[in-house]
């Protein structure tokens, strides 16, 4: 509860959650549970800026102790940041683009993921990728 922020409303039943305090709740939750795997799919797209910084936090720590995770998003910053391995998904759904696989340094520290040099050229690349396939 206090890790999802949501401890002021631990006696509301969760059904009155809204849809971005279930997300924050299931992601504790499944991040806590210490998974062999970790299915993350857009739950940063909820929360504010400490939120994300400490589910980053998570993520990679848990990245770093061999654990396996399918970090599913839309921001590839968000995935250069995290990611060993980029693969990008299109339309019509499910259909295999490319793989990248990120093996440039890259900033491990949050704030600076966003001015990073390796993000533009990542994403560019990705880009570039898509506008083939389209």
């Amino acid at each position: 509860m206090e890790y999802a922020e949501v401890a002021p409303f631990i006696d509301t039943p969760v059904k009155f959650y809204s849809s971005g305090m279930k997300v924050r709740l299931g992601f504790a939750v499944a991040a806590h549970l210490d998974p062999e795997i970790l299915i993350v799919d857009e739950v940063l797209s909820v929360g504010d800026l400490a939120f994300h910084q400490k589910s980053f936090e998570t993520i990679e720590r848990m990245s770093r102790t061999g654990r396996t995770i399918v970090f599913v998003t839309h921001n590839v910053r968000e995935a250069v940041f995290l990611a060993d391995r980029v693969v990008l998904m299109s339309a019509p759904p499910g259909t295999f683009v490319t793989e990248h696989r990120i093996d440039a340094l890259r900033p491990r520290d949050f704030e600076d993921v966003l001015l990073s040099k390796v993000v533009v050229d990542i994403h560019e690349h990705l880009t570039r990728e898509v506008n083939k396939v389209v």
